[in-house]
């Protein structure tokens, strides 16, 4: 398995006690992010084959800029399948309301694109 985050991971060697009165040494992660007016965490645990990137969104015909504003990544699966993953972390409040990834236009705040060889769907759109 692997860990999938943008940002500063740190490992800490720690005790946890998954079962009652049963100590055993684990490992913690801390995610370490400046705070500024809000904070949204996105990571993934996955399997070592799966490849993660991030993708383009656009708001119109204008490519995003803002990484506050979503996050993207495409999860490839095989060369016959992948998921697209689209969430919008703020409110959008200027510009156009409809935005383009992967070649699908769509509205909402979150969206997962499935895409297998010959054929891709939305399998998830929350307005």
């Amino acid at each position: 398995m692997k860990i999938n985050y943008s940002n500063k991971l740190e490992v800490i060697k720690t005790q946890c006690s998954l079962k009652y009165n049963d100590l055993q040494n684990n490992n913690k992660l801390l995610i370490k992010k400046e705070f500024k007016d809000n904070c949204f965490i996105l990571h993934s645990i996955i399997e070592e084959s799966i490849n993660v990137k991030d993708i383009d969104v656009y708001q119109g015909n204008k490519l995003v800029k803002d990484k506050d504003l979503l996050i993207a990544k495409q999860f490839i699966i095989n060369n016959e399948l992948n998921y697209v993953v689209v969430l919008f972390t703020k409110e959008v409040v200027i510009g156009n309301k409809i935005f383009r990834c992967n070649d699908t236009m769509f509205q909402g705040k979150s969206l997962i694109i499935k895409q297998e060889k010959l054929s891709k769907e939305i399998v998830y759109l929350k307005r």
